[in-house]
């Protein structure tokens, strides 16, 4: 519910001093990665993905906040008075927790496209001069460690297998409790 209320209102009331180029906006829609795969996680019922999905945001959120707070970094475009947030870049690490989270918890090929949306996140932060390289790849470090420690392979329950042969067939029910 976070994620949806956050989105609808950066989406409705943005906090724009200048005209945004469109790359810049893309980049900031798809750093919202996490509510999206959270919407996705919710709609399949995969609670256990979805909390999951919950603390690696949040424990994201929390470093990377914490490391802007500490580091004071300013940024390519910042005047010498104002108090930095360069490093990490907050938009890349969210961008990249969604897509490790699919990564770790479904396999590499429904995350290939979220990586890829991922990294443009990161092209866009450099290229609106909001951020270094440096700043965007320590965002992608940390967004996908946390979500690898955060996040579990998705195990199915409870499958069903028949099996044949020439003389018998089976049929099992299996059970993960």
């Amino acid at each position: 519910m976070f994620f949806a209320f956050a989105f609808a209102f950066s989406f409705f009331f943005p906090s724009q001093s200048h005209a945004k180029s469109a790359i810049e906006t893309a980049g900031d829609l798809l750093s919202y990665m996490p509510a999206y795969v959270m919407a996705y996680t919710l709609w399949v019922e995969d609670h256990e993905g979805s909390m999951q999905l919950g603390a690696a945001t949040l424990a994201t959120i929390t470093v990377t906040t914490g490391l802007k707070y500490v580091v004071g970094k300013p940024r390519p475009t910042q005047m010498p008075w104002e108090r930095g947030t360069s490093f990490p870049s907050g938009h890349t690490s969210s961008a990249f927790v969604g897509a490790a989270y699919v990564h770790r918890r479904h396999g590499i090929l429904p995350s290939l496209p979220l990586y890829a949306a991922a990294a443009f996140v990161g092209y866009s932060r450099v290229h609106a001069k909001k951020h270094y390289w440096v700043d965007v790849a320590a965002g992608a470090t940390l967004g996908t460690l946390l979500g690898y420690v955060f996040t579990h392979p998705y195990e199915e329950k409870a499958f069903f297998s028949v099996g044949a042969d020439t003389k018998s067939v089976m049929a099992s029910l299996h059970l993960r409790f």
